[in-house]
């Protein structure tokens, strides 16, 4: 994908279909700032990637990601 709506897509995909690694990675990667300023996909960008981790037991990043 070359949008971060493409980006969160295929995220909310992964996560659905439980592959947190790959849910994760695409997550930050819509986070980029080569995207553009932070919109309504960048925030579900963010939480996913937050939700995603601490499910996976990493709370302190997840904590860092939401400030």
């Amino acid at each position: 994908p070359t949008s971060r709506l493409g980006l969160v897509t295929q995220a909310t995909a992964a996560y659905e279909n439980v592959d947190a690694d790959r849910a994760l990675q695409l997550a930050r990667a819509a986070l980029d700032p080569v995207f553009g300023a932070p919109d309504t996909v960048w925030v579900r960008a963010l939480h996913l990637l937050a939700q995603v981790l601490v499910e996976n037991g990493n709370e302190p990043d997840a904590r860092t990601w939401a400030r």
